[in-house]
């Protein structure tokens, strides 16, 4: 409710026990600063997909699918961390990848020894428009017979948004994992 006030800040004195630079005069005043009101993006996830399905051994397996619907403005995805909550291992997985509205986005990554595997766009992130955009992650399924899967997103700061006009992360609302696993057949 402050909107169109400003704030700033000024130093009036300062002690010490050793000799200061004679040249400084006091007050030393900083840039003062409009205090301004803003509404940050938002990003909603849709409901989690695959879930309770049967799934072959074989190549680019969507294994985490998600729409995120952006309003406001555009943000940007610069981190996603996915992890597995079946029982299968990390080595039944090969070759992670993460696709927005269908491209390949990031490296091709392999699951790390706790279950998770984080793509990490920090260097180069993805900019999502507003409206609906899919986000997906494939996968090599190479094991796990008779085993299951549930990739997810555990915590909302497992996948990190910034609003691109006011550079200020979004937290997303909505889903961030599916209701039922996954099974791998022979």
């Amino acid at each position: 409710t402050a909107s169109g006030q400003q704030i700033g800040v000024q130093l009036l004195s300062v002690g010490s026990n050793g000799t200061l630079d004679s040249s400084v005069s006091f007050p030393v005043s900083g840039y003062t600063q409009t205090v301004s009101s803003a509404t940050l993006a938002a990003v909603v996830l849709g409901t989690v997909t695959p879930t309770g399905s049967t799934f072959s051994p074989g190549t680019d397996t969507t294994v985490f699918q998600s729409t995120a619907t952006v309003s406001t403005r555009a943000v940007w995805l610069k981190a996603i961390t996915v992890e597995n909550r079946g029982s299968t291992v990390d080595a039944d997985f090969a070759n992670l990848k993460l696709l927005v509205k269908g491209a390949q986005v990031g490296a091709t990554v392999a699951m790390t020894s706790d279950k998770r595997v984080t793509f990490d766009l920090s260097a180069n992130p993805v900019r999502l428009e507003t409206g609906g955009n899919e986000i997906r992650v494939t996968a090599d399924i190479v094991g796990g017979s008779g085993e299951t899967f549930d990739f997810q997103i555990r915590r909302s700061a497992d996948i990190r948004f910034i609003d691109v006009d006011l550079n200020a992360g979004v937290t997303p609302t909505g889903s961030l994992s599916a209701a039922a696993t996954n099974n791998i057949d022979g």
